[in-house]
């Protein structure tokens, strides 16, 4: 889908934004991020958006502002 394309082209101090809705599915970004520019996901609306995987072996930094 649409997340895992930008995840696959996004690099250090890219920002992904979120339409409101569920992501279902095993997400993993290609390039890596830095701690001084991370790779963000972002919703449009603060309590729209979910991402459910199915696991939880591992996650990735979230943050809701």
């Amino acid at each position: 889908g649409q997340l895992h394309s930008a995840l696959s082209s996004a690099g250090p101090g890219d920002t992904i934004y979120l339409h409101a809705g569920t992501y279902t599915g095993q997400f993993r970004a290609t390039n890596n991020g830095s701690s001084g520019n991370p790779i963000k996901i972002q919703g449009e609306w603060r309590e729209g958006v979910f991402l459910q995987t199915g696991s939880t072996g591992s996650c990735f930094y979230c943050r809701a502002r």
